[in-house]
């Protein structure tokens, strides 16, 4: 990483993703499994998050970067990856102290699109969405009834409602 008038330029990934509906905390929308990888190809992490069912922000319930690659812009690149693709604000989800100085960090990018917020609680955010309920439970019955007829797991809570 090179610096340029004081702003970091962060490293490219590509992120290759696995979907789950199956007790998703953003239900009826699923939690979407990231592997992060470098530019060469090779896996530097993990994360998860998951969009608000009312699609007005972003979840991330947890980035995980192999220790040989932190403090390199990996996590920075996935959150401003989030930011492009779904141009919502980033709500980080338990924020834990060793996590702090992060947090506090990528909160100041917003010369690149970033909106990150404080984190929150998901029992909290659920009530906003509690609406939802009768899909949630829908999606829930047919995730069990895809499972009862021996569809392979990945399968059957890969994919929402039909």
């Amino acid at each position: 990483m090179v610096p340029i008038r004081g702003k970091k330029i962060l490293p490219d990934i590509m992120m290759k993703t696995v979907f789950s509906y199956w007790k998703s905390p953003v239900a009826p929308n699923p939690v979407i499994r990231v592997q992060i990888i470098n530019g060469q190809g090779k896996s530097v992490g993990i994360a998860s998050y998951g969009i608000s069912p009312i699609s007005d922000r972003v979840y991330v319930f947890g980035i995980d970067i192999d220790i040989e690659f932190q403090r390199q812009g990996y996590a920075s690149a996935f959150l401003k990856c989030l930011a492009r693709e779904y141009q919502l604000p980033i709500t980080p989800i338990k924020e834990l102290n060793s996590a702090k100085s992060f947090w506090v960090s990528v909160r100041h990018m917003t010369h690149c699109g970033l909106i990150v917020t404080q984190d929150c609680d998901m029992d909290d955010e659920r009530k906003r969405w509690k609406y939802l309920q009768p899909e949630i439970d829908r999606l829930e019955k047919q995730i069990l009834e895809r499972l009862e007829r021996s569809e392979p797991w990945f399968e059957a809570v890969g994919r929402g409602l039909d």
